[in-house]
């Protein structure tokens, strides 16, 4: 929760890849989690948050 409530990681700044939960647009992020194979089922509970305050 912590790297999703902070500011978006600058350049050198990240642990192993980057996060893109917070700084990609909905169809940015739904693109690079299906790029990764995760199931599309996921990716939607995934971009439901995104909707949250």
């Amino acid at each position: 929760l912590k790297i999703i409530m902070n500011n978006p990681p600058g350049i050198g700044d990240f642990h192993g890849s980057r996060c893109p939960f917070k700084h990609c647009d909905a169809e940015h992020l739904q693109q690079l989690l299906k790029n990764c194979g995760i199931h599309k089922d996921d990716i939607k509970n995934v971009t439901n948050f995104l909707h949250r305050p």
